[in-house]
């Protein structure tokens, strides 16, 4: 019925002014063009030429006709297409300059909320182009406010799309990011006096989910005066909520989080260091937030508050690395060597592992041979894992040649000795092929696909290591052993 309705309002309007029907199919026609395929006979498409380039060729040829077959093109093509439809009778709301039409107009296109596959949400997206269009065209024609009260609304409407839709390709959150720009456009021009502006910020934020009302992207139409208003407004409904020190019990809620985002973005626009500080630290339950907090202390001058934050933080989260890089640099700043390579110890000691004892080698300096002693000594008690490691770190500190004479392959796995065994190939091929030859017996001794993908990689690597006639005579042994395996006599066919 209300498709019914906009064809026959569209056909009065069509037929009442040949010079305005013109110029709509005229202006549309790049698209309809595509649109219409289904209409006319199959040609073969061009290449070349672009739909804005035929344009002024097309223009001409329609130019010759009556308004009337205009208007019966277009109403067969409205008929046959509900994407042509809305765009044709949003471009005569456009033109009627009725504002509650022009609403209604754009309702339809935004449609209702509903779940939306990867696919349906890229095809929507394409047909609410033409809202974008209009409201800058409201933009140019100086209606700033018409444009920033029909941006607000449909960025509203979209929200509960995007709840319901398979946005993977993020085609709608583009198109609300943009939709978002016009409405800070149009209220630098004017679109929405400061004071709404405020209110309408305050609520919008404390709502968002999404980034789409955030102070940065306001910050040019709200001045310093709007933003420090907005800022004391969200403060008061920011202070409602509760504080967690490090080492509280549960996890960030993502609803605190982003007003805490939204908080500290307002306190760095009007540069306000306090509220700065107090929303990064009111939610500490993770290692990286303390580390916020505390730089933020620390820019703000407060290098000891910032030093016993994330001394805190280290002790309720020992796992982040982060902290401890900081806090190392800090001390090693202040002058406290010590402290700071004591500190990269402890990390190094709970959990070692090539970067940690880098980080220590780092800030070591001249104590350097002493860490390193403990480290190896670390390692050496941890047997296996630890001889992984010890090899990484010695690879790391002394390189290939002196790392050699103190490998164990028992002790590490396949893929690391593979790597070590390839670094070897150019200066130590015996050693290379020894290790090699060992990971292909146990690689060939297992039956499955990615086995045999790692024996014809193995073989590979050893192919150009060993004479021509020793690699053929260990290849025609692989074979005549293991021939019943099909999947890897095929995979040796197709290889060698």
């Amino acid at each position: 019925m209300a498709s019914t309705v906009i064809w026959s309002r569209w056909r009065n309007r069509a037929h009442a002014s040949a010079g305005q029907t013109i110029r709509a199919a005229a202006r549309i026609w790049p698209w309809l063009q595509h649109s219409a395929a289904g209409l006319t006979a199959p040609r073969k498409a061009s290449t070349t030429a672009s739909p804005q380039a035929s344009a002024g060729p097309l223009r001409t040829r329609l130019e010759q006709h009556s308004s009337a077959e205009l208007a019966q093109l277009l109403d067969t093509l409205c008929q046959r297409s509900r994407e042509v439809s809305q765009q044709v009778t949003l471009w005569l709301e456009r033109r009627g300059q009725a504002p509650a039409a022009l609403k209604a107009t754009l309702s339809q296109m935004l449609g209702r909320a509903h779940f939306r596959d990867y696919q349906a949400t890229k095809r929507y997206v394409a047909s609410l182009e033409p809202m974008l269009d209009a409201l800058r065209e409201l933009l140019a024609e100086g209606q700033a406010a018409s444009a920033a009260e029909l941006a607000d609304w449909a960025q509203q409407r979209l929200i509960k799309v995007l709840e319901n839709a398979d946005d993977s390709g993020g085609y709608l959150g583009e198109l609300m990011g943009e939709l978002s720009t016009l409405l800070a456009t149009a209220c630098e021009q004017g679109g929405m006096p400061t004071p709404a502006l405020v209110k309408l910020l305050a609520k919008r934020c404390l709502e968002d989910e999404w980034g789409l009302y955030t102070p940065e992207r306001f910050a040019a139409a709200l001045g310093p005066q709007g933003l420090q208003a907005l800022a004391e407004v969200v403060h008061q409904a920011w202070a409602k909520q509760p504080s967690y020190p490090p080492g509280s019990p549960g996890r960030r809620g993502y609803r605190g989080e982003s007003l805490d985002r939204v908080m500290v973005e307002l306190a760095q626009l009007i540069g306000n260091p306090d509220w700065e500080i107090a929303a990064l630290s009111r939610d500490s339950r993770c290692g990286y937030q303390c580390l916020l907090a505390a730089q933020a202390m620390h820019a703000a001058g407060r290098v000891r508050a910032a030093i016993a934050w994330l001394e805190q933080g280290i002790r309720h989260y020992p796992d982040d690395t982060r902290q401890h890089v900081c806090l190392a640099r800090w001390y090693w700043d202040d002058g406290l060597e010590q402290e700071a390579q004591g500190l990269l110890w402890t990390h190094f000691e709970q959990r070692p592992t090539l970067e940690r004892f880098q980080l220590l080698r780092q800030y070591s300096g001249a104590n350097w041979p002493h860490w390193r002693a403990q480290c190896e000594a670390r390692l050496s008690a941890q047997q296996a894992y630890g001889h992984s490691v010890l090899i990484e770190c010695l690879l790391d500190d002394d390189g290939l040649d002196a790392t050699l004479p103190r490998v164990r392959a028992e002790w590490l796995n396949a893929s690391f000795l593979e790597e070590l065994a390839t670094r070897c190939m150019a200066d130590h091929p015996a050693q290379a092929i020894r290790w090699l030859g060992d990971l292909l017996a146990q690689a060939q001794e297992t039956a499955s696909n990615p086995a045999y993908h790692d024996v014809v990689r193995l073989l590979r690597k050893l192919q150009t290591l060993l004479p021509e006639a020793e690699f053929a005579q260990r290849l025609a042994d692989l074979r005549q052993t293991y021939h019943r395996r099909r999947n890897l006599m095929l995979l040796l066919n197709q290889a060698f």
